[in-house]
């Protein structure tokens, strides 16, 4: 963003000569507009450390936020080099919005930042997380270091995962024990570094757990919420493709591994974009990725929560409340088992009492075949065509 600061003198440095612009009248200085908003940066001066030195230097000022037209960050009145080094102003990227049938935007603190690393940062990030998937596949890297998507449930999903720093349990949605999975490699510290000196992460929440998904054509992700106990905003950034991100309080599935918002909206994350997950769109929304259409990779940043956390009180994760009197929902294995026992009469009761498994007998462990049930069926049918000509004859 460009600042400019309400003073009454300032220096330009222009074509090698100084310039001195008289200050404007308080009639004539520019007010800040409905979209604007005054900074007060307040900072100690230190006039012996200008050269070379990474002190704050600037002076308890005021600085009008001009809405930007190239997308860089100019500071007037300040020497360049000391631009992007010394002022912790946060980075504004592209922020949404869609408000529910509560007036709830449910997309807050959702911003998206385009070109937060270079492409020689991107080839350096793509070229770890193949080198590590390689060792994963060989045995090198054990789990959960190293995680593949396999099983019933994960047909046409091959993801693999890569967790730094911290463990988190997928089949339990939640963080695992701590010392499970190694610390951050020196490119994982470097990327942490790079994003929060330009200003893309604040520096109150450092990430010091990472998953890196690789994904390939046809992969996806289902929708969730990333777990409470971690610290918002959530950051994801992006490499070797684009892809659009799904986010939302109601899904559809359309077909295996792909979703439509019911409400929701669609957000493209371009290479080396990072998209910020915080407020609403971090603890409300839900977010997913259906089928990849090309390979892509995403590195995720969270803050683990500390040991000794504790959850909400009004948190239930992964239960169902349970009315007093009613059966305990059964899981799709169990209601399978239960239909496949019922078809073989093996289960007969189908009230609310507990169920009871009777073990069949050798007589009648074989089900009647088609042909003696059908013989049975006549039998009963000559039977009543007897009993029906016996009372006409009587009645004669």
């Amino acid at each position: 963003m460009r600042y400019r600061r309400a003073g009454t003198t300032a220096r330009h440095q222009r074509g090698g000569t100084t310039q001195r612009r008289k200050a404007t009248t308080q009639t004539q200085r520019r007010r800040p507009g409905p979209i604007q908003k005054v900074l007060i940066l307040r900072r100690s001066v230190d006039t012996t450390a200008w050269a070379g030195s990474r002190s704050p230097h600037l002076r308890a000022s005021t600085f009008y936020e001009i809405p930007p037209k190239s997308g860089s960050t100019t500071l007037r009145n300040m020497p360049k080099r000391k631009r992007t080094a010394e002022c912790a102003v946060s980075k504004v990227g592209e922020t949404f919005e869609l408000v529910d049938d509560n007036n709830v935007n449910i997309l807050a603190g959702l911003v998206l930042h385009n070109d937060v690393i270079t492409k020689a940062q991107e080839d350096e990030l793509i070229s770890f997380v193949q080198s590590q998937c390689e060792r994963g596949r060989s045995g090198q890297l054990r789990k959960p270091t190293y995680l593949r998507s396999s099983g019933a449930r994960s047909r046409g999903n091959q993801r693999e995962a890569l967790q730094y720093g911290g463990f988190f349990d997928f089949n339990k949605a939640r963080p695992g024990k701590r010392g499970l999975v190694p610390e951050f490699p020196p490119v994982l510290v470097k990327l942490v570094s790079h994003l929060m000196d330009k200003g893309y992460l604040p520096h109150e929440v450092k990430p010091d757990s990472c998953i890196i998904n690789q994904y390939g054509e046809g992969d996806c992700i289902p929708p969730h919420v990333d777990h409470e106990s971690y610290e918002r905003p959530i950051s994801t950034l992006s490499l070797l493709g684009e892809e659009a991100m799904l986010l939302g309080t109601k899904f559809k599935t359309v077909k295996n591994c792909t979703w439509k918002p019911i409400v929701g909206q669609s957000v493209l994350l371009p290479r080396r974009s990072l998209l910020v997950l915080g407020g609403n769109s971090g603890n409300i929304s839900k977010h997913c990725i259906s089928a990849c259409t090309r390979r892509r990779i995403s590195i995720t940043l969270r803050k683990q929560p500390p040991p000794d956390w504790v959850p909400r009180s009004n948190y239930l994760a992964k239960s169902v409340e349970i009315k007093s009197g009613a059966k305990k929902p059964l899981s799709g294995s169990a209601k399978r088992r239960k239909k496949m026992m019922k078809q073989r009469g093996i289960i007969t009761q189908d009230d609310g009492a507990p169920q009871r498994q009777v073990h069949p007998t050798i007589e009648d462990a074989k089900p009647a075949s088609k042909k003696e049930r059908k013989s049975e069926k006549q039998a009963r049918r000559n039977a009543r065509r007897r009993a029906k000509k016996q009372q006409a004859a009587i009645e004669t």
